[in-house]
Formats: structure tokens, C-alpha cells, sequence
């Protein structure tokens, strides 16, 4: 059985190490704790898996997220912003 910790995999694989201990004490993926430090067993299936789906999530960031957030509508902090600057 292979163990490493969150900071090794984070190192491995890009994900931030917040997200790796996130799903790590949600149970969403294979891991232990030692004492403080979290040890993800990266053989496993359920390591493997996740780490397909994590990488296969849309990610959308700023003002694309906030208009999806509010169907599609602009906000009305954005709406007076853009008042502002016109």
C-alpha cells in the first residue's frame, strides 16, 4: 500500500493542498490520519477516481461565475458600477 502525505501529492499533482485535505476529511477519497498529519493512499481505485473527476470539473472563475450564480442576470452592484463608469 502506497501513503503520501497531502503536501507530496499536492507537489505531484498541482491540486492545492486545501482541496486535498478538504476531500481527504470529507471521506471523498482514501486516506488516514497520523497525529496531525493526513496520509492519502494513492494506489488505491477511489484515489484514482477522484482524481479523474477533479480534474474533469468545469471551472469557471469571476465575473463568469458570478453571472451564472444569478442566472444569467447582472447584479445590481454591477449594474450601478457599470452606471459609474459610463
Amino acid at each position: 500500500m502506497s501513503e503520501q502525505t497531502i503536501r507530496v501529492v499536492s507537489v505531484e499533482t498541482g491540486i492545492s493542498r486545501s482541496t486535498l485535505l478538504q476531500a481527504a476529511q470529507q471521506g471523498r477519497i482514501p486516506a488516514r490520519q497520523s497525529g496531525k498529519i493526513w496520509l492519502i493512499k494513492t494506489d488505491s481505485k477511489g484515489y484514482e477516481a477522484w482524481l479523474a473527476n477533479h480534474w474533469n470539473q468545469p471551472r469557471v472563475k469571476g465575473k463568469e461565475k458570478r453571472e451564472e450564480q444569478n442566472n444569467g442576470e447582472v447584479s445590481t452592484q454591477e449594474s450601478s458600477s457599470r452606471a459609474l463608469h459610463s
